[in-house]
């Protein structure tokens, strides 16, 4: 998948995100701590012997939070995890996997730490729609702990759960090349943020 490189925070971080990726703020106001990206998919299935047409959404959104000592950098990422749950109202969720991971050299900070969070959730699209309209989604949340900054930057990325383990995969390959493309450019970012 091509990436092209995209200034988040007004040019102080940049990373690689794939170009089927929209702004999301060319559409609607993002609260300046976030950057989000929406990309829209487009399947035809056969459901009840007729053929349905769908269109999912996969977001990927960055943002900015306060840095908070857990003493664990996992339980951190479990934390995150379970307050997106809440706020995305999910009747359900779970951890798949969760690891330690290494930054790249060229992320331009030193001494920071990373995690990987991979779960699934299930959410309703709308409170006004039917039970049975359950979303059941993959989530895949970067936790990038910047103790010296006193900021986490969480990256995460949700996406409908698909039946193939090829699709799957593809996404979670492509999240970890968006998350190993990161770079941040200027720090200021992160000294000048109001408390």
């Amino acid at each position: 998948m091509i990436q092209h490189k995209r200034r988040l925070y007004g040019g102080s971080i940049v990373c690689g995100i794939p170009q089927t990726f929209q702004d999301l703020s060319d559409l609607l106001p993002v609260p300046d701590h976030q950057e989000v990206f929406i990309n829209y998919r487009s399947a035809v299935e056969k459901d009840k012997n007729r053929v349905v047409a769908r269109t999912s959404e996969c977001v990927l959104s960055f943002e900015i939070l306060e840095y908070e000592e857990t003493g664990d950098d996992e339980i951190r990422a479990r934390h995150l995890f379970h307050e997106l749950a809440s706020w995305n109202e999910a009747d359900r969720s779970s951890t798949i996997t969760i690891e330690t991971v290494k930054t790249p050299d060229s992320i331009g900070v030193e001494n920071c730490k990373a995690i990987i969070l991979v779960g699934t959730m299930d959410v309703t699209k709308s409170s006004r729609v039917p039970q049975d309209d359950v979303r059941h989604v993959s989530v895949f949340l970067y936790v990038l702990r910047l103790r010296e900054y006193r900021c986490d930057i969480l990256v995460s990325y949700n996406f409908p759960l698909d039946d193939t383990d090829d699709e799957y995969a593809t996404q979670l390959t492509m999240f970890k090349d968006i998350t190993h493309s990161i770079q941040i450019i200027d720090d200021k970012l992160f000294i000048h943020r109001p408390a």
